[in-house]
């Protein structure tokens, strides 16, 4: 019952920093390759986890190396906050991040690593569906490589090409397959922030080319019709993962992509909202999410720019007035070009307004530059959409003007916020061919109530057959079925 995707939202964390700032005179060149650009092939390794049974939840310790001084790590799911584990170093240079989750079904728990730099990034799914003590050693995680391995520069009217390489291990290299390109950044021209920016001719991705050990893939970034700047990132995902305490791991790698005269991953004066992803748009034209009535759900606001120092969210009430959200925490970051706030929402039946909405204002500032935008977010209270069978039924009347006809009238009271869509199976044509129709008429009947009809006029011989048949389990009885607009499952009455 959260909003938005969760494994985006991991994409979408790595490359929410910034890199160092790079500078200096362009070579001939127009690729910059940065004497800072040599890195390692792996920021982390991973070694081993632990799950631990405790009273709070499971305990889970992720043992790894590093070869780079400073790393980031995210706890994250799709109920909380996200916060940061504890970390103490072993021997031997090995390194453990300890942390809590609780046993809730169906959620998902996300551990997420990456180097200062955001050039690595390892993201493990985490088995939380028991509560017994277990540990796993990691598989070798593919290695992907970029050159440059750090950044590229381009000049404007000028594009940029890079290389990417992957291990060709498996038959037919199938990783290759499995690899999915992400840009996170602005668009030069409109400077809008794209979450996934995928402008029609903006990328080329070339035709892999095996070589003795690895897979070679050429990408054109074409940045003299489209210039844009911040990350390119790719990934992978790793779903033999070596025990049964880690589902899927993530590997991305990614890459800063910037004109030249740009010192950072967007220009220095920019300050700007993120859409969020998966995003609809309300009846008032924002960013909509959706929570379920009697759930709790995660609702996020995130800001870019070149040098964000805080952002905020408040409830606005129906007289516009502005309340701070108590739940409201900031995302863990390593960088000043960005921010993120989560907040919790426990959506009631009479939450919001009579759209059942409740509207968030989210703002960011920048005081190097004395900027400030803001953005509104709207929530609807969603109520899972459900048939009501005391209140559903088929009524039969005579035809006033033949006698051989029978009129039929069905009923089928349904619930939810929104109305769910309704359909009847089998109620028209000969008794009861399998057509679809929709209602004749929905009438709302209560708050968040209504009832949707169909009248048909039948062959009354033909009708007293039919019934027949379905008594005796040879055909179908005819039946409503509702298809919920948001949350919830298909469900259907049968009338006879």
């Amino acid at each position: 019952m959260v909003s938005g995707s969760l494994q985006l939202f991991v994409s979408m964390c790595v490359i929410l920093v910034t890199f160092s700032n790079y500078g200096g005179a362009l070579p001939a060149n127009h690729l910059v390759i940065s004497e800072r650009q040599t890195s390692p092939d792996s920021a982390i390794t991973l070694l081993s986890i632990e799950r631990q049974p405790t009273a709070q939840g499971n305990r889970f310790t992720v043992r790894y190396t590093k070869n780079v001084d400073s790393l980031v790590f995210t706890v994250q799911d799709n109920l909380n906050i996200p916060r940061e584990p504890t970390v103490t170093q072993e021997a031997d240079g090995v390194w453990a991040a300890s942390f809590v989750v609780p046993v809730v079904p169906s959620v998902t728990q996300w551990f997420i690593m990456r180097d200062a730099d955001a050039l690595f990034m390892k993201a493990i799914m985490l088995n939380n569906s028991e509560s017994t003590p277990g540990q796993q050693t990691f598989p070798e995680l593919p290695v992907i490589h970029f050159d440059p391995p750090r950044e590229a520069v381009y000049r404007p009217g000028e594009n940029v090409t890079l290389t990417l390489f992957v291990p060709s291990y498996g038959q037919g290299g199938k990783l290759i397959g499995n690899l999915q390109k992400m840009f996170y950044g602005v668009d030069l021209t409109s400077m809008k922030m794209y979450q996934d920016l995928n402008l029609e001719g903006s990328f080329t991705i070339g035709q892999p080319e095996r070589l003795a050990d690895r897979l070679r893939v050429g990408t054109t970034a074409h940045t003299s019709q489209h210039p844009m700047s911040g990350y390119l990132q790719f990934s992978t995902q790793v779903t033999d993962t070596g025990g049964p305490l880690v589902k899927q791991i993530q590997v991305a790698r990614s890459l800063l992509l910037r004109p030249a005269g740009q010192s950072g991953p967007y220009p220095e004066d920019y300050l700007a909202f993120v859409d969020g992803f998966m995003q609809d748009v309300s009846s008032r034209g924002r960013e909509l999410h959706r929570c379920t009535v009697g759930y709790e759900c995660l609702v996020m606001c995130a800001s870019v720019g070149g040098a964000v120092s805080d952002i905020q969210v408040r409830e606005m009430k129906p007289d516009g007035s502005l309340e701070a959200v108590p739940s409201a925490r900031q995302a863990p970051h390593s960088s000043s070009t960005d921010r993120a706030v989560y907040w919790k929402f426990l959506a009631r039946e009479d939450s919001g307004d009579s759209e059942s909405i409740t509207t968030f204002q989210c703002q960011a500032t920048d005081s190097r530059h004395g900027l400030a935008v803001s953005k509104l977010v709207d929530v609807m209270s969603i109520i899972v959409g459900s048939i009501d069978p005391a209140r559903s039924n088929v009524t039969e009347e005579d035809h006033p003007m033949d006698p051989n006809l029978k009129i039929l009238t069905y009923r089928c009271a349904v619930r939810g916020r929104p109305l769910p869509e309704v359909v009847f199976h089998g109620v028209s044509g000969q008794p009861f061919d399998v057509y679809e129709d929709l209602p004749d008429d929905v009438s709302p009947t209560g708050q968040n109530e209504a009832v949707a009809t169909k009248v048909v006029t039948v062959d009354a011989y033909q009708l007293s057959q039919a019934i027949e048949r379905v008594k005796d389990g040879q055909e179908t009885s005819p039946r409503c079925e509702i298809r919920p607009r948001y949350e919830g499952q298909v469900h259907s009455y049968y009338f006879y």
